[in-house]
């Protein structure tokens, strides 16, 4: 299950198309990935935004202070991961 809080990404996954020129090249390029052809069957996906999805929505704002203070609460730890070096290519890529 893809949990995202960007709506277009959700309906783009979805009905597997996108409306605008720099979507649809985004997405061909997703689905070109040999990662996403592999999970691509198995894949479902929803919508989840805002105060249900604190972390990602904190996280898409740089509201990293507000990371720290809900990972203390929980008592979780959370710790930095670089992007890969695959993603940093796909991103100039797009």
């Amino acid at each position: 299950m893809l949990c995202a809080n960007a709506l277009a990404t959700v309906d783009i996954i979805n009905t597997c198309s996108a409306h605008s020129p720099a979507l649809q090249s985004i997405h061909a390029r997703i689905l070109a990935l040999p990662g996403f052809a592999a999970l691509a069957p198995a894949l479902r996906t929803t919508h989840v935004y805002g105060e249900v999805n604190a972390m990602a929505d904190a996280s898409s704002r740089a509201r990293f202070e507000l990371i720290d203070s809900t990972s203390t609460q929980l008592g979780i730890s959370h710790r930095h991961v670089d992007i890969p070096a695959p993603a940093h290519e796909f991103l100039e890529a797009v």
